[in-house]
């Protein structure tokens, strides 16, 4: 209770959310695709079957026509619908055999990008676009459409936040983002003028693709954190949807070895499935051990250990101790539910 009382001081009001419907959320998405990398039709149909189970719930006119409206409207919301299992064939006609871009995705990405002027390319190993696309309850251009979309809307959050450091320069913010994937929210990060992008992945294909095709400079990350050294100091680390995945043995090694690439003053700034998570996962909050940290090591990404990269739900209970643990440094932010309205955001300062 203790650290319960201590990281409210700090922050204002948690946003307040409204009730939250049964519906898929992007960390969910990114998860269950990456579970079943979509090689094949066959394997996407089952990832999709796979997302069909745990909604345990048909879903009808009503969320389809909310989200279209939510698309195309200025109040644009961060959640997709519901997949029903009976809906998954016809979307799978969407993808080619080999796994390519067709010329009609290209050319709605295009239009798409153009709407919001970043780079239209992607990657073909990109699973949050795939997925987003072969949505059953989404026309493709649509489903294109909120890619797009959900990156710009998570680069204006993290720009929104820092618009409030009064302790970094406003118009030049040495930025990290670790575990950048293909670029969703990199090719948002970009073009916004106050950054100093620099993006970070486990995967070499990502890497190429952000620094030839993005046009972001991008390194390598370590499957370790102990491994993790970089030559350079930044600003701030942004670390989007990655300890959602990670165990308690490397959780804290994280949060240390990140936050030694910042600059004093410096900032982390991250994302964590908290208890508002829980019904996209299977469970119900009492199912949370004591300590505040539960893990499945589900095959959440056909290349990575499962061992190493799972699905974790962290409350404040095990979060706050583990950070002072590792690395004694005052959290400054916490929101639940602010990320994706399931995921909870910290922001750890480095002050010394």
């Amino acid at each position: 209770m203790k650290h319960r009382i201590a990281i409210q001081e700090g922050v204002s009001e948690p946003m307040r959310q409204p009730a939250e419907p049964r519906v898929l959320l992007r960390s969910r998405a990114r998860a269950a695709v990456r579970r079943l990398l979509p090689s094949s039709r066959s394997d996407f149909a089952a990832a999709l079957r796979f997302l069909g189970r745990r909604e345990n719930r048909p879903a009808g006119p009503e969320s389809s026509a909310r989200l279209q409206a939510t698309l195309a409207g200025e109040r644009e919301q961060e959640v997709l619908p519901a997949a029903g299992q009976e809906q998954v064939t016809l979307s799978l006609a969407r993808f080619p055999e080999d796994g390519t871009l067709t010329p009609e995705m290209e050319q709605l990405n295009a239009e798409a990008a153009m709407q919001l002027q970043v780079e239209p390319s992607i990657h073909p190993q990109d699973f949050i676009y795939r997925f987003c696309c072969a949505h059953p309850l989404l026309t493709l251009e649509s489903g294109i459409e909120y890619y797009f979309r959900d990156g710009r809307r998570s680069s204006a959050k993290l720009a929104d936040l820092l618009a409030g450091f009064t302790d970094l320069d406003p118009h030049c913010i040495r930025l990290l983002e670790f575990g950048s994937g293909y670029g969703c929210v990199t090719r948002h990060l970009r073009k916004l003028p106050q950054f100093d992008l620099v993006a970070c992945d486990i995967h070499q294909e990502a890497i190429d693709f952000l620094t030839h095709t993005i046009g972001v400079r991008s390194i390598m990350s370590k499957n370790r954190p102990a491994e993790f050294l970089l030559p350079d100091k930044y600003d701030v680390v942004f670390a989007l949807s990655f300890f959602s995945h990670m165990p308690e043995t490397t959780f804290g090694g994280w949060l240390r070895a990140l936050l030694q690439t910042l600059h004093v003053p410096g900032y982390l700034i991250f994302t964590t499935h908290g208890t508002k998570s829980c019904p996209h996962m299977g469970i119900r909050p009492e199912d949370i051990p004591a300590s505040g940290s539960w893990f499945s090591a589900g095959s959440e990404q056909f290349d990575l250990d499962t061992a190493e990269y799972g699905t974790a739900i962290t409350t404040p209970d095990f979060v706050i101790p583990e950070i002072y643990r590792q690395t004694g440094a005052p959290i400054v932010t916490y929101r639940h539910a602010f990320w994706w309205e399931h995921q909870d955001l910290w922001v750890v300062k480095r002050v010394s």
